[in-house]
């Protein structure tokens, strides 16, 4: 009479597949989301560089207006020093308490062309035109900070994400080995064996 197969066999077998198709598919997809994102970085670090890079190139154009108008109002050493520091704050990839630096640029430059100038000092039309290009410099460099800012927000933000991803990758394809190794252990140690035994006996019985 033939022995009916124990019903655990396919359990575990399943148990064990299960493992291996969980492990290998989620850590597939997390990962291609993880590469995803990374690329997104990439180019949002591109994008923050190029905002960067414009801030520069305004500061650059502020600190010459600037030096021009001090020379034209001669106002004194430390005053032309202050002002041409302004320009100088540029954040950095690693600081973005710096992206705001210069958000206050239009009352600096009110303080410094308003209440340092004496009463009575004659405004050349020159002059003005130079203090208003100034004044749209400010602009453009105000919404280059906060551009840079977002732009490293982003990129911050989708840094966790990446971790996240990465995090439940490794996470799921823990939890496929242990299933895989789970089931191929209680399949050859509870039948398996067995089976080979009696392979063995029926070959050497014949």
């Amino acid at each position: 009479m033939q022995q009916i197969p124990i019903p655990t066999d396919s359990l575990y077998k399943w148990i064990a597949i299960s493992g291996i198709v969980i492990g290998l598919t989620t850590f597939l997809y997390l990962e291609s989301q993880s590469t995803k994102l990374t690329s997104e970085k990439v180019a949002i670090l591109g994008e923050q560089r190029m905002a960067e890079y414009d801030a520069r190139r305004l500061g650059a154009q502020a600190t010459r207006l600037t030096r021009s108008i001090n020379a034209e109002l001669k106002l004194g050493n430390d005053e032309v020093f202050k002002s041409v520091v302004l320009w100088e704050v540029v954040p950095s990839d690693d600081d973005a308490s710096t992206a705001s630096a210069s958000s206050n640029l239009h009352k600096a430059i009110f303080d410094m062309y308003v209440e340092k100038i004496p009463l009575g000092t004659e405004i050349s039309p020159s002059v003005q035109k130079q203090i208003d290009a100034l004044l749209d410099c400010a602009s453009d460099v105000d919404a280059q900070q906060i551009a840079i800012a977002n732009k490293l927000f982003e990129a911050q933000t989708l840094e966790m994400r990446i971790e996240r991803y990465r995090r439940l990758s490794w996470l799921f394809v823990s939890c496929g080995g242990i299933m895989f190794g789970l089931g191929s252990f209680l399949w050859f140690f509870n039948i398996q064996r067995f089976q080979d035994r009696i392979i063995v006996l029926e070959a050497t019985r014949r």
